[in-house]
Parts: C-alpha cells; structure tokens; sequence
C-alpha cells in the first residue's frame, strides 16, 4: 500500500513558496482549512508564544505549534514506547491526524502522509486528534 501523497496543503495556491512550513502545511490539510488560516492561526499562536512575534517563515516553535492546535480542540495521543518496536504511519488508526516525528509535523489521512516529501518510513512519537 502506498504510504505517501503529495501535498502542499495550498502553498502555492496561496502564493507562498518558503520552505520551513511543516506545521501550516500539516494543519491545513489536516483541519481541512486553507494554507492562508492555517498560517494566520500559526503567526497568532506565535505572537503570545514562545519567542513572541517572530517571523514565521523560518518555521513555528514546537510548543505554539501545539497550543494552536489545542485552541483548536485538537488533543495529543502520546505512543508509548516499546523497546525493539517502532510506530510507523501504516500503524495509525484511520482517520485524519497530525503526527509528530523528530523535528516534523505532517497530515496522515487515512495511513497516507500527505506532505512535500515522503517521510512514511519515519518514526512517530504520537499524534494529534480532533477532539470527540
């Protein structure tokens, strides 16, 4: 099965062409939103958050990243680790997701990275939700 869909989650649409946009980019396709909200919910979390105000298109600091997302009723599904064993996308439960790798934010729909790179064979250390 194939693990991986390019996507830019409307980059380019929008008019941006900067490269450090994991996060825009996950939680666009993610949420179902346009890159353009995606990227004003991003500066806004990063506006009150850890480095206050700084320029975004050098990427979004982990833990505004992560209070955007709950500011949008998302929670966190932590995978415990198991040693010798390693989660990948193809073990996700279907369903929409921001999975969180080393230094990577993607969208997984439905076991499918949809991102600019196929990064399917990385490790995840756990995943994001939309709240029930």
């Amino acid at each position: 099965m194939k693990h991986f869909k390019h996507n830019d989650g409307g980059r380019k649409a929008a008019g941006f062409f900067n490269t450090n946009d994991a996060c825009i980019r996950a939680m666009a396709i993610a949420c179902s939103i346009s890159y353009a909200k995606a990227r004003k919910i991003c500066k806004e979390a990063s506006a009150f958050g850890e480095m206050q105000s700084r320029a975004i298109a050098k990427g979004v600091y982990k833990q505004d990243f992560e209070s955007a997302l709950r500011s949008l009723g998302w929670q966190y599904v932590k995978i415990p680790r198991v040693k010798g064993e390693s989660t990948r996308v193809a073990d996700l439960p279907k369903g929409r997701f921001i999975a969180e790798m080393t230094n990577q934010f993607v969208a997984v729909i439905d076991n499918v990275v949809n991102d600019t790179a196929d990064c399917s064979h990385r490790v995840i250390k756990g995943y994001w939700t939309p709240s029930k």
